[in-house]
């Protein structure tokens, strides 16, 4: 994929970002409004809960793009064909058990997430809902995925921009005609639905040659698969307990209204986050077409490019965040819903490191080099959790965000470029001087600057 490919890609999906941001700017503080601390956190906390079951993708979500893009290149249509059809049967097998694992689940569910008696019912119904709905999402990736792999992420992304703008609007009238929870979660689903279905029925039409089939399973494809995605899986474990459990520690340990101020101010991170990502993630399947070739030079030279522009934007992000954060979330949610100083700068310290692990697991994934990288994911995992719950008790929630920060730190902050510079066969002095030093001059001279200004 060249760099003129790559254009509509990008820009697309940075589109999908700022409508995916303006979006849940507005969202939150129109819940947060309309719900109260008390049943937004529940919300929030039953969004991780269902959340978590993503690991039952088994890694393929990762690896899918690249999977259909070697079939599509090389023009074998009945193999990429029985490709689709076994993922898709599998993927809906996935999702029918995820349904039957939540239904139980729902019952004891003032035992597991302390759900004050008032929202039970409620919290029972919403959480079947948010199930349904994750499973549609959960089989609609496979066709997501199959338009990542043809080089059409353009189109992905803007079907993706047109469901977040029904999403808005059927929340809005949901919350109007006085739905509640309930009628929130329905338009989640449907706007699921509408993605999954005009994905659907836009292959169809675009590509006749692809025959989508319900039913077709073809076991040794599917092992195949598989095999290229275990080390995946077992990394989404762990990001899943790193990103979706600090609320679910937060209401089991320290109350419901702890968790909608914590979710605010980690949210705002994650969309920080996600603007990075955003950029690392348009560059896998380049990545993997110059491992493929064998063009390591130009590999790794795009590593380090790739690299300065995450870190330095990641460290501006935090600068910006520094002295603009708590006006930023007292603007955003038109009430008193800071986090607090500890807890909020500690968060954004996480914006140092991200990007340069975001950067050094793409260049991984598309080399195929991630079975070091997933063990130290799951050494995060379990030191964040750890932390977290050990830290909760005397330092209550900043204590839970010193936790996932200091995990971030003592493991992947440091291990993925290492281990990346080492694969590449770069020495750590160049990732200094290529990456380092000039996002942080870059960071430095916006400190002052705003700094002077203020």
């Amino acid at each position: 994929m060249t760099m003129p490919r790559l254009t509509p890609a990008l820009l697309s999906e940075y589109l999908r970002f700022f409508v995916s941001l303006g979006v849940g700017l507005l969202l939150t503080p129109l819940l947060l409004q309309y719900f109260g601390k008390d049943q937004f956190g529940v919300w929030i906390t039953l969004g991780s809960l269902v959340g978590t079951f993503g690991v039952l993708d088994l890694g393929l979500g990762g690896s899918m793009p690249k999977l259909f893009a070697e079939h599509f290149a090389t023009g074998n249509l009945q193999a990429l064909n029985r490709l689709i059809s076994t993922l898709l049967t599998f993927f809906t097998a996935g999702a029918l058990f995820l349904l039957l694992a939540l239904i139980p689940l729902s019952l004891p569910l003032e035992r597991f997430l302390h759900i004050p008696d008032g929202y039970l019912e409620i919290g029972r119904v919403t959480l079947l809902i948010l199930s349904l709905n994750f499973s549609v999402s959960f089989v609609a990736n496979v066709l997501y995925s199959l338009l990542f792999g043809m080089q059409k992420l353009q189109i992905s992304n803007m079907i993706g921009i047109v469901a977040l703008l029904f999403l808005i609007t059927a929340i809005a009238g949901a919350l109007y005609f006085g739905y509640g929870l309930v009628g929130v979660a329905l338009a989640n689903l449907g706007s699921n639905l509408f993605g999954f279905l005009t994905t659907f029925f836009y292959l169809k039409k675009r590509f006749p040659h692809l025959h989508i089939r319900w039913g077709i399973f073809d076991w040794p494809l599917l092992k195949k698969a598989l095999s290229l995605s275990l080390y995946v899986f077992v990394g989404n474990i762990g990001m899943q307990v790193i990103f979706n459990t600090d609320n679910l520690v937060i209401s089991r340990f320290l109350g419901l209204a702890q968790v909608a101020t914590y979710a605010i101010a980690f949210r705002l991170c994650y969309f920080c986050m996600n603007f990075v990502f955003n950029f690392s993630k348009v560059f896998l399947p380049r990545f993997s077409e110059l491992h493929a070739t064998n063009k390591m030079e130009l590999l790794g030279e795009t590593f380090l490019k790739l690299s300065r522009v995450s870190v330095t934007t990641g460290g501006c992000l935090v600068v910006v965040l520094f002295f603009f954060g708590e006006t930023l979330i007292r603007f955003w949610t038109r009430g008193p819903y800071f986090v607090g100083d500890n807890t909020f700068f500690t968060l954004i310290l996480l914006l140092l490191t991200t990007p340069a692990i975001q950067a050094g697991t793409t260049t991984l994934l598309g080399m195929g080099k991630i079975k070091a990288t997933t063990c130290m994911i799951l050494a995060e995992a379990v030191l964040n959790i750890t932390l977290s719950i050990f830290l909760a008790g005397p330092l209550g929630v900043w204590g839970v965000a010193c936790g996932t920060v200091l995990a971030q730190w003592a493991t992947n902050g440091w291990f993925v470029p290492w281990y990346t510079l080492r694969k590449l066969q770069l020495p750590a002095k160049t990732y200094w001087k290529r990456v380092l030093l000039p996002g942080m001059f870059v960071w430095i001279l916006l400190f002052f600057a705003i700094w002077s200004v203020l």
